[in-house]
């Protein structure tokens, strides 16, 4: 008699990639609205970071949308009412924070909020938007595979 074997072959299974670090809009977001030349502390865009695994956040890009670099006199992260890092001028779009060490401990979410101070000579009219344009503008060595962006925040428009 002539027996036949048939091999079973299982394929390995396919590691999920999970991001280690959720980003998403605080339930406090500030929603569009007009804002004047000179004003100080305009919330621009509230952010909710939630770690699966303790996280720190070495550096951050900001983006701008819409607007002139000249219409923000500067920028500044916050943790709650604590001030990350020294204030920021935007260039070419962007600024850079380097050096924050912001940690975000396992299973925990901070909320970090990006303000602007308008510069007195804005220009009337035009809607400026903050936030994080890609994953390449957080430094960090967390898993941000799976993360969607830009992230940005409503639109201020200078009146």
């Amino acid at each position: 008699a002539l027996e036949t074997q048939v091999a079973m072959i299982t394929p390995a299974p396919m590691p999920v990639i999970m991001p280690e670090l959720y980003i998403s809009f605080d339930p406090a977001m500030p929603s569009s609205r007009t804002v004047a030349p000179g004003r100080t502390n305009v919330e621009f865009v509230r952010l909710e970071f939630a770690a699966v695994g303790e996280t720190v956040i070495r550096g951050l890009s900001i983006s701008r949308k819409g607007g002139t670099d000249q219409d923000l006199q500067e920028v500044s992260l916050f943790d709650g009412s604590t001030q990350l890092s020294s204030s920021k001028r935007m260039d070419d779009g962007k600024t850079h924070f380097d050096g924050l060490n912001w940690v975000i401990p396992a299973y925990t979410v901070k909320t970090l909020t990006v303000k602007a101070t308008i510069s007195g000579t804005a220009a009337v009219g035009h809607e400026i938007r903050l936030g994080i344009n890609s994953g390449k503008d957080i430094n960090t060595d967390t898993n941000l595979d799976g993360l969607l962006f830009p992230i940005m925040g409503n639109a201020m428009t200078v009146r």
